[in-house]
């Protein structure tokens, strides 16, 4: 079975420090995920995230267990940096 998902990537931006990965946004639903990303490149201030481009993915059993089951609750979750959870874009 092929568990499609999407995802973006998370960038941190810090006043005096530049700015670094800050992992990825998976999401079953596109429309959450732009949703969720909304929300994320809102934020100003001395320390705040934006987020990339989406991107059609197939994830892992565990993964999509996840988002079926959790999904944070908000339909989405931040995971680090590691792509344990990416089968292949």
């Amino acid at each position: 079975m092929t568990n499609i998902a999407y995802y973006t990537t998370v960038t941190e931006y810090e006043s005096g420090w530049g700015c670094r990965p800050d992992g990825h946004i998976v999401c079953l639903s596109r429309d959450n995920l732009q949703n969720k990303c909304r929300e994320v490149n809102s934020y100003k201030g001395q320390e705040f995230s934006r987020t990339g481009e989406i991107k059609l993915c197939i994830v892992t059993d565990q993964m999509h267990d996840k988002l079926i089951k959790n999904e944070n609750g908000y339909g989405w979750i931040w995971t680090n940096n590691s792509k344990d959870w990416l089968e292949q874009e």
